[in-house]
């Protein structure tokens, strides 16, 4: 009998723990990858809608980017069933008087993170600015890098800041990641003077340094046009000149690419140079941290930027906090109570009527019984007179008898 082809969702299992194994490197848990919802409360419009779309494409694959919303949808609905789907940050993007807001929030505790959007665009809008956007087919299958530049850990909301958004990422495992496979990266840039963070997302493209375009072509396995050319050395020549973006490719932007990872020929199984490019492809926002909670959009204020406390109000909000607290369970407390209460009014009543209902049927019974005898009984009186009857007449009917003889 024939060996059975495996598929290639199998193949590919089985590779990747192949690879795993020469690697000597066990493979991480899927409970450890973040994983993320990207929603919208309230009425925002067209455009924030469009910008929550392009949020779940840069947080893919690790998020629900086909997550449907309905308008009875509540944040306390997405967070009922977070638990269930391990999803690890909630996004929440909202739309005020003011303007519009992001909160970042861990779950299922918290802290959870505001910040207001000043400016934001589109990934459409971003992506129309690039004269060669390119395929962006393949870039969104793995999770991307992420380059955190400019925070001061010294302060204690910036530092809260960077390590929530460093968790929403995963994290780089060294020896097991393929480099061919990254092709993305998100950057969040503070800057000082403004005090707000700069989101970008960037595509890698990875090109040869110190070659022609018309020699470029001919690798790529392009057909190069002779139309006007007599011999193929005029085509090489006529762009042999470097161009600006080449100019560009220095020394601090250009990598030592070994083994043949990156192309086909046979030049590439040899060390060899080439550059790294960053291209935009969207969306863009300008972000400003204002408000940090302890807990999933609720708890103790951790920081506020317009609003300043003394140690008094900050006192007197934790002891009204706890007495909230404290009063929402005795609520609870005295439902439930009222809930058990109400239980066993209810048994009690159905026991009776069950009890009641059993009487009934008894009594019914007994009565259809002793009906049912009464009829017995009249039944065999009325046969007894029937013969007593019929005696009596056969005693009148003989003297008649006689007297018409007699006559």
């Amino acid at each position: 009998m024939p060996k059975r082809k495996r598929g290639p969702v199998v193949q590919k299992a089985k590779a990747d723990a192949r690879e795993i194994k020469e690697g000597e490197v066990e493979a991480p848990a899927s409970i450890k990858t973040p994983k993320s919802f990207v929603i919208r409360t309230g009425r925002v419009g067209r455009n924030v809608m469009s910008l929550v779309q392009d949020i779940r494409r840069t947080m893919e694959p690790n998020t629900a980017s086909k997550l449907k919303e309905r308008k009875t949808n509540r944040f306390k609905d997405f967070v009922a069933v977070a638990g269930m789907l391990k999803v690890t940050h909630m996004l929440v993007l909202s739309r005020t008087e003011i303007g519009t807001n992001i909160r970042f929030t861990r779950m299922p505790h918290g802290p959870t993170l505001t910040c207001r959007v000043y400016s934001y665009s589109l990934a459409k809008d971003v992506i129309k600015l690039n004269k060669a956007p390119g395929s962006l087919a393949t870039a969104y299958r793995t999770a991307p890098l992420l380059i955190l530049n400019n925070f001061d850990y010294k302060q204690e909301h910036l530092k809260l800041m960077g390590t929530t958004l460093q968790n929403m990422f995963p994290s780089i495992q060294v020896k097991t990641m393929s480099l061919h496979k990254t092709q993305r990266v998100v950057m969040f840039n503070y800057n000082k003077e403004t005090e707000r963070i700069d989101f970008r997302q960037y595509i890698i493209r990875v090109k040869r340094i110190g070659v022609s375009k018309s020699i470029k072509r001919i690798m790529a396995n392009k057909l190069p046009t002779l139309k006007g050319i007599d011999d193929i050395s005029e085509y090489v020549l006529r762009e042999a000149a470097a161009s600006e973006s080449d100019m560009e490719d220095g020394p601090d932007n250009t990598v030592t690419v070994t083994g043949g990872r990156i192309g086909s020929g046979p030049e590439d199984q040899q060390s060899d140079k080439r550059a790294i490019r960053l291209q935009e492809i969207g969306p863009r926002m300008e972000l400003q941290l204002f408000k940090i909670e302890a807990g999933v959009c609720a708890g103790d204020v951790i920081y506020h930027r317009f609003i300043t406390k003394t140690p008094e109000q900050l006192e007197a909000e934790a002891h009204a906090r706890i007495r909230k607290a404290s009063e929402a369970a005795d609520r609870r407390r005295e439902q439930k109570l009222n809930v058990e209460k109400k239980k066993a009014k209810a048994e009690e009543h159905r026991q009776k009527t069950r009890e009641g209902g059993l009487a009934g049927m008894r009594k019914k019974h007994a009565m259809e019984a002793q009906s049912a005898s009464a009829e017995d009984s009249g039944a065999g009186g009325s046969e007894d007179e029937g013969s007593e009857d019929l005696d009596g007449t056969g005693d009148d009917a003989e003297p008649q008898s006689d007297s018409s003889d007699d006559e």
